[in-house]
């Protein structure tokens, strides 16, 4: 909604803004142009009269009064934040935002630092009990980290499956690449019933169950068919199950797809 703090924010970046430029600044915070255009009217007046603001023509700046509110407002916003961050226990990343800001807005503000020093209602022993636990709390992730990197490499050496997705423009090399390190006798290969006719006339083989029985000399002219056609297929060898589509993935053993780098 279109606050006074807002509205002098926006004037105080944009010097010289158009009341027009403003509406739109504001419109998408109503349900239509006419009460956008009241409530900026509204708040306008209000600035106007307290002599927060001035116009020239048709343009708006912030007066130094309006400018000193600003300024003040937004120093006790900044603490008023920082209290109830530190007070509340909220998440460590908005305690070392603000304290950020705070550190970095009072070296070139006295004013605020004198109002932070006197306003905040905590002590820095406060913020070190929070940097303790902190650390506590980053030496056990740091412990659970190490804990499933182990677990994750015992899942592989137990033969636990995973799961490879790519573009079908690198199919027919990691396929190659598959074939060249498993050594399969055979691939079984599934289509609808259209593909596999055409793959069966390419290889000459015949179509059984709904399948094909692929055989090692003949997996070249697979991999031309895959790379001219596209189509979608599953590809089925020792533990792999190779779906073939916009994008293809593979499901294998995770120690057996170490290998591809995609």
């Amino acid at each position: 909604m279109a606050s006074r703090n807002s509205l002098l924010l926006i004037i105080k970046q944009k010097p010289g803004i158009t009341y027009t430029a403003l509406l739109a600044r504001i419109l998408g915070d109503y349900s239509n142009i006419n009460s956008a255009r009241a409530a900026l009217s509204r708040t306008l007046k209000d600035l106007d009269a307290l002599g927060l603001i001035r116009r020239k023509n048709n343009m708006l700046f912030i007066t130094d009064k309006g400018l000193a509110m600003l300024q003040l407002e937004m120093k006790n916003k900044l603490i008023l934040k920082l209290n109830e961050v530190i007070l509340k226990g909220q998440a460590p990343e908005e305690l070392v935002r603000d304290l950020s800001i705070l550190v970095q807005r009072s070296k070139g503000d006295h004013d605020l630092l004198e109002v932070a020093k006197k306003s905040v209602s905590f002590y820095v022993s406060d913020i070190e009990k929070k940097h303790k636990a902190l650390e506590k709390k980053i030496k056990q992730l740091s412990y659970l980290n190490s804990v499933l990197k182990k677990q994750i490499n015992t899942l592989k050496e137990l033969g636990f499956k995973d799961r490879v997705v790519f573009n079908k423009e690198s199919f027919p090399k990691v396929l190659s690449t598959l074939i060249k390190k498993e050594k399969p006798e055979e691939l079984i290969v599934t289509a609808d019933s259209e593909t596999l006719e055409e793959i069966a006339e390419l290889l000459e083989a015949s179509i059984q169950s709904n399948a094909i029985v692929v055989a090692p000399e003949k997996i070249s002219k697979l991999l031309n068919f895959f790379e001219k056609n596209a189509k979608q297929v599953v590809i089925m060898f020792q533990d792999f199950h190779i779906r073939v589509a916009e994008h293809c993935e593979i499901i294998a053993p995770a120690k057996k797809l170490e290998f591809i780098k995609l």
